[in-house]
């Protein structure tokens, strides 16, 4: 639910993009606020036409949402929410949808045009918990096939199905995040790749950004 002006370089975007990801993951795991967590060890920074052509193509929807849809589609498509805060800087409204205690979902929307801006989807648990509650997820939120293949996947099948990314770094608490822009940078999404959850990805944030 965050508007960012897009009048920001493309250096800017990324690095903004970066931070967020790291500060509302990290959040996720344990609070309702997104926490402060220690600065990233040194990434990689490429860009892959390939890959960023892939953002388009697989993440202009997300758990049932479009790009451009706003706050009013939230209950059809995943029911009542459980909580809800205002960001920092009251310019996002965030929805947290936690009826399954260990897939929490949050839905960021723009406290303004009240578009949505991020959807973030994790999974907690560990071993064959992990396929089962991504399997109750699914039934329950109807997500797609091409949104609920991602969890599940090493670093590399990821690389292999999306590129070379435009961001690659490993934080100081061996989270592994490959972040990935739209040739616009419109769009970006990141996976996050515990390596306490045998080195899959757990989560996955879809961040949608307007002119």
């Amino acid at each position: 639910m965050q508007q960012i002006t897009r009048c920001m370089n493309k250096t800017t975007v990324k690095i903004a993009i970066f931070i967020f990801v790291i500060s509302s993951f990290f959040g996720c795991t344990s609070t309702d606020q997104p926490v402060q967590v220690n600065e990233p060890l040194p990434s990689t920074t490429q860009i892959d036409t390939n890959a960023v052509d892939k953002v388009s193509e697989n993440f202009l929807n997300f758990l049932g949402f479009n790009y451009g849809d706003t706050e009013d589609m939230l209950t059809a498509r995943l029911g009542n929410f459980t909580s809800g805060n205002y960001s920092a800087d009251s310019s996002s409204f965030i929805y947290y949808f936690k009826n399954l205690e260990r897939v929490p979902i949050e839905v960021w929307v723009n406290s303004d045009t009240k578009i949505i801006t991020t959807i973030f989807m994790e999974i907690l648990s560990l071993n064959e918990l992990f396929s089962e509650d991504l399997e109750t997820a699914k039934t329950m939120y109807q997500i797609s096939e091409n949104n609920a293949s991602w969890f599940g996947l090493t670093a590399d099948e990821i690389k292999t199905k999306m590129g070379t990314p435009s961001e690659d770094a490993m934080s100081n608490q061996d989270v592994h995040l490959l972040t990935y822009d739209s040739p616009n940078f419109l769009q970006a999404v990141t996976f996050k790749i515990y390596k306490t959850q045998e080195n899959i990805c757990s989560s996955v944030s879809v961040n949608w950004f307007y002119n």
